[in-house]
């Protein structure tokens, strides 16, 4: 089970599409924030900045790879997120995990947050998080995870603020999504720091 998930979750058609997008424009895989863990994000400055909802992803930022309980490094900062925002307004967006069912209801119970289905795979699933948020805009839900080309990409093509964590741990993740992370990690990111380029922020 966990071969075939780890298998799905590598073919990401909307990101290889998007990935023109990115080479047109690198800037749209720089966040518009970093911290190493959920629990290092300065929750109450992003409200102060306008920021009300948070859509995190699951895998390596909320939790270990394909588990269903919150990690114990994020479980601070997870709580103080929905000090911040109210539970209502946290909610999970994962490629792991698309739409409603056991899986689902499984991490929602271990998590207290929503999944938000979704029928494509960010960085294609922008009017997905805007219906979880109703009557918010882009720019006020943060999208929080740990890849540029799903996470970053997807909030910086559709106006959503990103924040950027550090992966959580290297044991039983995708190796697709690992070798991708670290060709972000250890790539991309020196190389557009070298070009002096900047995140895209969203607009007001």
């Amino acid at each position: 089970l966990g071969m075939r998930r780890g298998l799905e979750q590598s073919v990401n058609v909307p990101a290889l599409r998007a990935l023109g997008s990115a080479l047109r424009s690198p800037q749209l895989l720089l966040p518009t924030h970093r911290a190493d863990t959920v629990s290092d994000v300065n929750w109450e400055e992003l409200r102060a900045a306008g920021i009300r909802a948070v859509a995190f992803d699951k895998d390596n930022t909320l939790t270990a790879p394909y588990s269903p309980s919150v990690h114990p490094r994020c479980g601070p900062g997870l709580e103080r997120a929905v000090a911040a925002f109210g539970r209502a307004n946290c909610a999970i967006l994962s490629n792991s995990i698309l739409g409603p069912g056991a899986e689902a209801a499984e991490v929602e119970a271990l998590t207290g947050l929503d999944v938000i289905a979704h029928r494509r795979k960010k960085p294609d699933c922008r009017e997905d998080v805007l219906r979880r948020f109703p009557g918010l805009h882009a720019r006020e839900v943060a999208v929080v995870g740990d890849r540029l080309l799903t996470d970053v990409l997807f909030g910086n093509l559709h106006g959503f603020p990103t924040v950027l964590t550090s992966p959580l741990t290297s044991k039983g993740d995708n190796p697709v999504a690992a070798a991708a992370r670290f060709v972000e990690r250890r790539v991309v990111l020196p190389l557009l720091s070298l070009l002096g380029l900047r995140p895209r922020l969203p607009r007001p």
